[in-house]
């Protein structure tokens, strides 16, 4: 239309188009968009919402920088993508957090660092945390009417090994709603934890009668089955949970990995290529595909899955590997 590429307010689009799909090179892009103050803080703390923080990377450094970013977008964004991080990098970089201005990051700050042992965190530290976590049960006791109040305070719990009321707050979000799939699925495995698996299947069938076309559920009831020994019957529920939901990466690969343990080899290798179509770099989906294929004796096709796995692992000694095998095979 203008003779050139026009110019456009916005230039966040395509870096988190290829974090959701986890793109060669996304995490720099991300890292880059994270660190552009010139974009809107929700681009930016979209971004640093996809960032894995994993202490061997330099992805640390944005996380770093977010806890001390002058938008409360970007200081809650930061805390919420280190939950999942080991404790010694959680206690580090999110306890500064206890103490900020906005309520809505203390809060997310303590559901952070719950569970994080207390000589990790620095000096002075406990006491904040313990008056953070207090705001964040009563910001959940406010909406105790709601379902997803009790998952949080029982998620809360969980991580601090409290887990007989962690239990009683998933009892009273499925008494609020039976329907309610994620109190359901995080009972269940309150009670693997525990050693109490007949119980969690005994939730989740439960649970599945209230709302059968709950992904999670079906996904949650087959890796008990697995747990519990019994694979062949776990085959219908993890294929059923891939099924509802077939944009999850996670649900078709488990589907897979499950069909290929039983011998179906080939039924894994349609399932790969489905989930492969919506997520082309799934990491997981890519190095099950080229072993299946390499088992089944094409090594090129199996070239062509284990190149895009090396896009995204130039490094990984074990991609390398697999792509000389696959090359010498395929001559």
């Amino acid at each position: 239309w203008y003779g050139h590429a026009p110019m456009g307010y916005q230039k966040f689009a395509e870096t988190l188009h290829a974090g959701l799909l986890g793109e060669p090179g996304a995490a720099h892009s991300l890292e880059a968009l994270v660190a552009d103050v010139e974009q809107p803080a929700i681009a930016r703390a979209s971004a640093l919402a996809m960032l894995s923080p994993d202490v061997e990377r330099v992805v640390l450094k944005s996380m770093r920088a977010a806890v001390a970013d002058k938008s409360p977008l970007i200081r809650r964004a930061a805390a919420r993508a280190m939950s999942d991080a080991e404790p010694r990098a959680r206690a580090e970089i999110v306890a500064p957090l206890l103490a900020d201005p906005v309520r809505d990051v203390r809060v997310e700050a303590a559901e952070a660092l719950a569970g994080v042992p207390p000589d990790l965190l620095p000096p002075g530290a406990a006491s904040k945390l313990s008056a953070a976590t207090n705001e964040y049960v009563a910001v959940q006791q406010l909406n105790s009417d709601r379902p997803e109040a009790h998952l949080n305070l029982a998620l809360l719990y969980a991580k601090e090994k409290r887990f007989a009321e962690a239990e009683a707050e998933l009892k009273v979000a499925l008494s609020l709603d039976p329907s309610f799939g994620p109190a359901a699925v995080n009972l269940a495995d309150l009670y693997r934890v525990v050693g109490r698996d007949a119980d969690g299947e005994r939730v989740l069938r439960d649970a599945i009668s209230h709302s059968p076309a709950d992904a999670s559920l079906e996904h949650s009831l087959g890796l008990a089955l697995v747990r519990g020994g019994h694979a062949s019957d776990a085959l219908p529920h993890l294929a059923s949970a891939a099924r509802l939901d077939p944009a999850s990466a996670r649900f078709g690969y488990v589907n897979a990995v499950a069909l290929s343990d039983a011998g179906h080899t080939n039924d894994a290798i349609s399932e790969l290529e489905r989930v492969l179509k919506v997520h082309p770099y799934d990491r997981n989906s890519l190095g099950l595909i080229a072993n299946l294929y390499e088992g089944v004796g094409n090594p090129a096709q199996a070239l062509a899955y284990a190149g895009r796995l090396a896009e995204l692992e130039p490094d990984d000694p074990q991609v390398s590997q697999l792509m000389r095998r696959l090359r010498a095979e395929a001559r």
